[in-house]
């Protein structure tokens, strides 16, 4: 008969083994994640580039690639499980926390305006040939600065937008918006832009550039 210590000794290891089961686990549902995101939105990409005039009111996910839903549902939450841990820039490719955060200092806890806006920016992602991650975009569009916190109205709208590809269809294919009295009021309301809609005080609009050559001018910055 084993000793106590060795018994404990024993279960101590055999938690370990669990514990870096379960991080395995994450990591492979992650990348798994993140290569069928990248597939559906490159290929969302090609189809808006080749089609500058058609307004899509949704991006291929992870979901419409995989033939059983339990299993884009256990993807899902394995990636969700990673929000606020080291391993969360691995699975999504950037501060899934800090988008969240962004979005909340727009939309506060209104989830349609939340929605609204990261519409937005998946749109103007997708203008720009998906060369930059979310929260990088969210720089180059002037977003707010991030919230101290996130609400439950960003975190499901970026769940949404993000994960499952799902723009709102009412924003078409706006990607800035304007509330009044915060804003360059003369480049939302001039020639560069078209109304598109309004929602609780935010106007949307889309911006009537070549945005080939806001993918030059960003890209000369870089070099």
């Amino acid at each position: 008969m084993e000793d106590g210590e060795g018994v404990q000794m024993r279960t101590r290891n055999e938690r370990k083994r669990d514990d870096h089961d379960l991080t395995v686990f994450l990591l492979l549902c992650a990348a798994g994640l993140t290569l069928l995101l990248l597939r559906g939105c490159a290929e969302a990409a090609e189809a808006e580039a080749n089609k500058p005039d058609q307004t899509s009111a949704s991006v291929l996910t992870y979901a419409e690639t995989q033939e059983d839903p339990l299993e884009s549902e256990a993807i899902e939450a394995a990636v969700l499980a990673t929000i606020g841990t080291e391993y969360e820039e691995d699975s999504f490719g950037y501060s899934f926390t800090e988008l969240m955060k962004i979005i909340s200092a727009e939309g506060g806890e209104d989830y349609d305006t939340c929605w609204y806006v990261a519409t937005c920016l998946m749109t103007a992602q997708l203008k720009m040939g998906l060369r930059y991650t979310p929260t990088e975009m969210a720089g180059l569009q002037q977003f707010a600065d991030p919230a101290d916190t996130y609400t439950k109205e960003a975190y499901d709208a970026c769940v949404e937008v993000f994960l499952r590809g799902n723009r709102a269809p009412e924003v078409k294919d706006a990607t800035v918006f304007h509330c009044l009295g915060r804003g360059n009021t003369n480049y939302h309301d001039g020639e560069l832009c078209e109304w598109v809609t309004e929602h609780n005080g935010v106007d949307y609009y889309v911006e009537l550039k070549d945005w080939s050559e806001e993918v030059a001018r960003w890209q000369s910055r870089s070099e």
